[in-house]
């Protein structure tokens, strides 16, 4: 496709923004079923830091992470999780007012993308997340029916951050590769783990 000019949607984005006003912005540029985010574009920069420098006012970032309880099933149930608001940082603007837009735009989609995996359940490969899904499910309670919504996120949550803490040792690798053969012995014999 042609490169389009995204000039007037950022002047109004950011006359909306300086305002006070509220957008729904999605870093990743489209929607998509990958197993990771897709490297976020440079456009949540532009029109955050174009509107501070523009306006004085300082827009308020809300990382939002959609995640499935059972995203193979029609209808599944669904969590929007809000993260940790975000504002850029003050070297991150002055790096911006400066004219180095370059660095300043980096280290903004660098702060984003860390607060965005907060709040979603990401893996290099569609294995490994499947994997990741089937290990958490092992060691969630029996009772889990008894849980509210928000304590089965939170559940979940926490899982998420303790498999980033132990993804790179050797043992949670080797475990993840088993449970991808458990899987795929699974799919062979074509029944489902209870």
């Amino acid at each position: 496709m042609p490169k389009m000019d995204q000039s007037l949607v950022f002047k109004d984005v950011e006359k909306c923004l300086g305002a006070g006003g509220c957008i729904a912005m999605f870093p990743e540029g489209g929607s998509h079923d990958n197993s990771d985010l897709l490297p976020f574009k440079a456009g949540i920069a532009m029109m955050t830091l174009g509107t501070i420098v523009k306006t004085g006012q300082v827009p308020i970032i809300i990382p939002s992470g959609l995640k499935y309880f059972k995203r193979h099933e029609f209808r599944s149930r669904c969590v929007l999780e809000f993260g940790r608001p975000y504002k850029p940082t003050k070297k991150i603007v002055e790096l911006y007012k400066s004219g180095d837009k370059r660095k300043a735009i980096a280290l903004m989609l660098k702060d984003l993308e860390a607060r965005m995996r907060e709040v979603t359940m990401t893996a290099p490969s569609i294995n490994e997340l499947h994997a990741i899904y089937m290990a958490r499910n092992l060691y969630l309670p029996k009772n889990l029916d008894s849980f509210t919504p928000e304590q089965e996120n939170e559940i979940y949550q926490r899982f998420n951050k303790g498999y980033y803490q132990v993804k790179d040792k050797p043992e949670t690798q080797q475990l993840v590769e088993a449970i991808t053969s458990y899987r795929q012995m699974l799919k062979l014999l074509n029944i489902e783990d209870e």
